[in-house]
């Protein structure tokens, strides 16, 4: 597994990133950014660590982030008129796409997403985003932090993780991935409908059935579409339609498994 090298990140990142912060071990990069923007910083960063001992995911859920195997990384966007980003236009959707597209630019080989933040490799879950919008106190000022979670040669998991994740095993640089994803994140101002449309293409739930948890209920149905704000439009069983603007959703763990061409 490649070292983190500070000087090949910043010579490679997009010049809107003022400064890039590498750690040997960090509690939470989402963490450190936040306290980082909150305690008055006004730039935009990356944050970047070899280790997490204590990775966040969604719901506030953990990520399991062990030291050599992964790449975890936040990305801190100030909300300024002139950074010529539209930086809280679907920036879940939007980084999935970019670390789609990077690991195919870096690999030729294609993950997938499970709505809405979790990324697949060959049928198990190898990565997740953590997107959160934060505010400054003492400038008034709001930020987009963006975590990214990637298992890259992890091969061992914690028991309630076995059967579910896996790691990419491709020869990748860790700086390189990581420069070449944000790079896209910040270049791509195409339109947000745009983004959908990359989005759906790397869907691993669109056609299949799914079960989910809504108003303390469980229901059943097909997964059909993603609409232009990035909600998941459900099929029942009753061919009654939801739409999802959030949530965890679950398919059939054959279903997973990942057919090129299909």
């Amino acid at each position: 597994m490649s070292k983190l090298n500070k000087q090949v990140i910043k010579t490679n990142i997009h010049t809107l990133i003022d400064e890039v912060f590498v750690f040997d071990t960090i509690d939470s990069t989402n963490t450190e950014a936040k306290r980082f923007f909150q305690a008055g910083s006004i730039i935009n960063a990356l944050f970047i660590s070899n280790e997490q001992t204590k990775g966040r995911g969604r719901q506030g859920k953990s990520f399991f982030s062990p030291a050599d195997t992964g790449l975890y990384m936040t990305l801190l966007l100030l909300d300024t008129p002139t950074s010529g980003m539209r930086i809280f236009d679907l920036p879940t959707i939007k980084m999935a796409v970019s670390i789609s597209k990077a690991f195919a630019q870096l690999t030729k080989k294609s993950l997938q997403v499970k709505w809405v933040n979790d990324i697949f490799y060959n049928g198990y879950k190898v990565g997740g985003i953590l997107t959160e919008k934060v505010y400054s106190p003492p400038n008034n000022m709001h930020a987009l932090i963006v975590g990214v979670g990637i298992n890259l040669s992890t091969t061992i998991f914690p028991n309630e993780l076995k059967n579910i994740a896996g790691s990419i095993n491709e020869k990748i640089s860790r700086n390189i991935l990581a420069t070449t994803i944000v790079n896209d994140f910040i270049t791509n101002n195409t339109n947000p409908y745009e983004t959908i449309k990359e989005y759906k293409k790397i869907s691993l739930v669109l056609g299949k059935r799914i079960a989910f948890e809504y108003n303390n209920e469980v229901f059943v149905g097909d997964a059909i579409d993603i609409n232009n704000e990035g909600y998941l439009i459900v099929r029942l069983l009753d061919n009654d339609y939801l739409t999802l603007n959030s949530g965890e959703i679950s398919l059939a763990s054959k279903q997973f498994v990942y057919k090129p061409g299909k």
